[in-house]
């Protein structure tokens, strides 16, 4: 195991807030390892996930829910279906609209990346007691209603900010 390199942090706050950065950090890497490991790309094994529970959303409803911009997901999508993973059928009602299911070979794969979230949720709880796990549970769920009450203190984003950036 290679040194955890620690920034000049000097308050318990910081201590804690980098050592769950590096938690979140490690664990990303892991399932990224895994799936690639699978074949994956980033991204895909959500894509599997939605589609496998809500199978026949249009790419448009997909892409809403997982919150990224269409025109990201249409890669995606193309590279799944290229892989043999993915493939759009014309709606039954509408032949305008096109819905997106996985194939078998995309039932497998999401049933593998099942198997590697198991895996992570495994390992990473690996010495812990029930009573351990109800302790980070609510220490958790505090720290997400903190971020929520937070956020609300935080004065809206008008829709032109951040434009002149990206310009």
């Amino acid at each position: 195991m290679k040194p955890r390199y620690t920034p000049p942090i000097h308050t318990p706050k910081e201590q804690l807030d980098h050592r769950l950065h590096t938690l979140l950090h490690t664990r990303r890497n892991t399932m990224c390892r895994y799936f690639q490991s699978c074949g994956l790309q980033s991204g895909h094994p959500r894509i599997l996930f939605f589609l496998h529970h809500e199978p026949g959303m249009t790419q448009k409803a997909l892409a809403d829910t997982l919150g990224i911009a269409a025109p990201t997901l249409s890669v995606s999508v193309r590279r799944m279906e290229a892989a043999g993973l993915v493939e759009r059928r014309l709606d039954e009602r509408d032949a305008r609209v096109q819905r997106l299911y996985l194939t078998a070979a995309g039932e497998e794969m999401q049933s593998r990346c099942d198997k590697g979230r198991l895996f992570m949720t495994e390992a990473q709880f690996a010495d812990f007691s029930d009573e351990d796990i109800h302790t980070l549970q609510a220490l958790l769920d505090r720290m997400i209603d903190n971020l929520d009450e937070a956020a609300n203190t935080l004065p809206p984003i008008s829709p032109d900010e951040g434009k002149e950036d990206s310009q």
